[in-house]
C-alpha cells in the first residue's frame, strides 16, 4: 500500500471518529458503538428488551436519544431514535404538535396491510378527522359502559365457571 492510500484511509478514519464523537456527544441512554450504534446493546438484552429500555429511561430521567446505526449521512435521517415515557413529551408528540412528527410514506407503506389508513397510520388532515371521530366515541360515559359490559361478561362466562369447577372438585384457586 502506498503512502497516499494509507493517508487517505487514515484521514477517512479520523473524519469518521470526529463525526462519531460529535454525534454521540448529545446522545444519552445506552452506549453507542462506532458503526454498530446501539445494536450490540439491543442484541445483548433481546430476551429482556422492554426491561432494559425501562432501565435506560429511568437512568435518563424519562427520555433519551440513541443511534441505531452510526453511519454518516444515514444516522441523522433514519437512525436517530428518541425514546420517551415522559407524559409532557407524549402529550406534545401525540396531541399538541402532532404535525411535527409525521409517520411518512415509509411507515405508512410498511404498516398499510395491518393498519390501513386509520388513525394509527395517518398524518395531517386525515389524522385530525380520525381523531375527532374517535374522540366522540371515547367519552368517559361510553368507556365506562363498555368496560362494565366487558367485566360483567368476563365474570359471568369466565370467572364464575372456574370457581364453580373448583368448588365441585374441592380444589383451591390461585387468584
Amino acid at each position: 500500500m502506498d503512502t497516499s492510500t494509507a493517508l487517505m484511509i487514515l484521514t477517512a478514519i479520523a473524519a469518521y471518529l470526529i463525526w462519531f464523537s460529535f454525534i454521540t456527544r448529545s446522545l444519552k441512554g445506552p452506549r453507542v458503538w462506532p458503526i454498530l450504534g446501539s445494536l450490540p446493546g439491543l442484541i445483548h438484552h433481546a430476551n429482556r428488551m422492554h426491561d432494559w429500555i425501562a432501565e435506560n429511561l429511568r437512568a435518563c430521567g424519562g427520555t433519551y436519544q440513541t443511534c441505531i446505526c452510526a453511519v454518516p449521512f444515514l444516522a441523522r435521517k433514519q437512525c436517530l431514535i428518541t425514546v420517551t415515557c415522559d407524559p409532557k413529551n407524549l402529550e406534545h408528540i401525540l396531541k399538541l404538535r402532532f404535525d411535527n412528527y409525521p409517520k411518512g410514506p415509509t411507515w405508512q407503506s410498511a404498516f398499510h396491510d395491518l393498519l390501513g389508513e386509520g388513525i394509527f397510520n395517518s398524518d395531517g388532515d386525515t389524522w385530525k378527522f380520525q381523531r375527532k371521530t374517535a374522540a366522540l366515541e371515547f367519552t368517559t360515559r361510553t368507556l365506562r359502559q363498555a368496560m362494565s359490559r366487558w367485566v360483567s361478561r368476563a365474570i359471568k362466562f369466565r370467572f364464575c365457571p372456574i370457581l364453580a369447577t373448583a368448588q365441585e372438585e374441592k380444589n383451591p384457586v390461585d387468584l
